[in-house]
């Protein structure tokens, strides 16, 4: 049988590469899928967002392929995955999760020591994150744990009494805001700053002749510094992004669009990468950590920016300091140029970008159809997750339906901005650097198996998590979703031919990024995570306000003012266990 088993496993794992990646159409409903008597039953829940479902029922298919001969019970053989699409987060599922049938979950907002040691909902899965994937097509050796990286080791190893590292869940998908751009527009209408442009003269002048390529017109160096690489022509620091959405808009387009439902959330998350990566990922991780050297504390004195003269030590009696990271205020400068209103205009976001009922989707569809549909104009922008494109699958295929297969999601060139930042000196202390952007993972996302399988289906569930993290499947998800997974793989030139334009730019910026998880095994954090959601919070006027770009937009708070009360709250409000 083990024989059988390996070259079945082979099989399907060459299938992946092989043939063309399809979506499967399923029910919502957990029990749409009749139960097969003759075979054993696996029940996972998927959290059904951004990242969808498809990409499991992939994994089921090759799964179900790969054990039909392998059997778990006395009288049946075979393994059937039973799959429940779920829009509920693991913080509204986590006192349920005992009670449901569902055995293996993939979910999101997990707050991962909160399961364990409150809700008991999260089974030992030590055997499979230690155990060899070699064959499920990894290199004989390789374990789900070399796939994480040192801080993921730190936060999802827990000590046992037999003194070693027990883990009770990893990482699932990685996910954070960005700014996606137009491609085909930037090209069409050159924005592109050129090389040697001096953004204090006249726009025109400092971009790139319209229908031009990086053969034809040399272009600046970017936000990396480097000239000849994936980011050329494309903002430097802030007061670049600026002028280029004043171009924009000279041109007649619209530069940036984001849901008007969502913004708080949306932007804030926004603000978060760019703090991030002007702190890097050493002091972004103080927020987390709570213990180390804190270097870019400062006051606003004068409405200018001015660091401590010496670095502060953070720790359990001053950790409020850490609120007073120069970062966070740069961040929040940049929100107020982009958000703000006057009589309710907003000099750069579209007219719908505050409007409550424009939902996430409603933007996105508004984007793709922009200066396509004969009705929308041009939108250069859209600021949303990564995941953005795989939830617009549906209007990419409406798309398609409408105008040809030229607009599908692989034949459109969409890309993820990287991040500008907020100096040339900035730009400077990157560009020798391996990694020239700092990404903020802000999901939390978690696999897991709960805690009250039965003993005898435990090695089933073992299994099925090990296939998930084998490498194939997580090319498989990546190629899919068009999104990483959060945790360490690489993929050749080959593989990434079967992404989209857009999901290609998204692990082409990840490489070259240093990525911040908002977690650490600290104390304070372990009993306090759900209060660490709370970076932006600032108390104005007596009130405490949590989503900056909300008052920023209406100019009932400036940046130094929201600055100021970050502090305040950290420092007199914020409640710890």
């Amino acid at each position: 049988m083990k024989k059988r088993l390996l070259a079945t496993l082979a099989i399907a794992l060459c299938a992946i590469f092989m043939f063309p990646l399809s979506a499967c159409n399923q029910s919502d409903d957990p029990d749409s899928e009749k139960v097969d008597p003759n075979r054993t039953q696996l029940y996972v829940c998927n959290y059904d967002g951004g990242y969808g479902t498809d990409w499991l029922y992939a994994v089921k298919k090759r799964f179900e392929e790969a054990y039909r001969d392998v059997s778990y019970e006395k009288d049946k053989m075979g393994v059937q995955i039973i799959v429940n699409k779920d829009r509920r987060k693991a913080n509204v599922l986590a006192s349920q999760i005992l009670d449901d049938k569902y055995e293996v979950y993939f979910t999101e907002e997990a707050y991962y020591y909160t399961l364990l040691n409150e809700n008991h909902a999260l089974g030992d899965i030590t055997d499979a994150v230690t155990a060899d994937l070699g064959a499920y097509g990894d290199t004989a050796g390789k374990t789900i744990l070399d796939k994480l990286s040192d801080e993921q080791l730190e936060y999802y190893g827990v000590d046992g009494s037999d003194g070693k590292k027990h883990f009770y869940g990893v990482p699932h998908y990685a996910g954070n805001m960005q700014i996606a751009y137009n491609v085909e527009l930037f090209e069409e209408k050159g924005f592109y700053f050129k090389k040697g442009a001096d953004i204090s003269g006249p726009a025109e002048e400092c971009f790139v002749a319209p229908k031009s390529t990086a053969a034809s017109e040399a272009r600046s160096v970017g936000p990396d510094g480097r000239e000849g690489t994936y980011d050329d022509g494309l903002p430097a620091t802030y007061d670049e992004f600026y002028l280029l959405c004043d171009f924009i808009k000279q041109n007649s387009c619209t530069p940036l669009l984001w849901s008007g439902e969502v913004y708080q959330y949306y932007l804030t998350g926004l603000m978060r990468m760019l703090a991030s990566d002007f702190e890097g990922l050493e002091q972004m991780s103080l927020n987390y950590t709570l213990d180390g050297e804190a270097k870019t504390l400062g006051t606003i004195q004068g409405g200018q920016f001015v660091r401590d003269a010496q670095t502060t030590v953070i720790g359990d009696t001053n950790r409020h300091e850490i609120a007073r990271q120069e970062g966070k205020y740069r961040a929040l400068q940049f929100m107020q140029t982009i958000t703000e209103q006057t009589n309710g205009v907003n000099k750069y976001a579209h007219a719908k970008s505050y409007n409550p009922v424009f939902l996430n989707k409603d933007a996105q569809t508004e984007y793709l159809f922009a200066g396509k549909d004969g009705v929308t104009g041009d939108i250069a922008m859209l600021v949303d997750g990564i995941w953005w494109q795989n939830e617009a699958s549906a209007t990419f295929e409406r798309m398609v339906n409408a105008y040809g297969d030229e607009y599908s999601s692989m034949h459109r060139k969409f890309a993820t901005m990287p991040l500008p930042k907020a100096s040339y000196g900035k730009v400077n202390e990157v560009k020798n650097s391996d990694k020239t952007m700092t990404i903020y993972d802000q999901m939390l996302s978690l696999c897991f198996m709960k805690a009250n399988v039965a003993d005898w289906k435990k090695p089933l569930a073992y299994e099925f998590i090990k296939f998930v993290n084998s490498d194939a499947s997580l090319v498989e998800f990546t190629q899919i979703t068009n999104t990483p997974k959060a945790l360490q793989y690489t993929m050749t030139e080959e593989q990434k031919a079967k992404m989209t334009p857009y999901g290609r730019s998204v692990m082409s910026q990840r490489e070259h990024a240093d990525i911040v998880y908002p977690y650490s095994n600290k104390t304070a954090f372990i009993n306090n995570q759900a209060s660490f959601g709370s970076l932006f919070y600032s108390k104005i006027n007596s009130t405490t306000n949590n989503y900056a770009p909300e008052l920023l937009k209406d100019k009932r708070a400036t940046a130094e003012t929201w600055f100021s009360g970050m502090y305040e709250y950290q420092k007199n409000d914020r409640t710890w266990r």
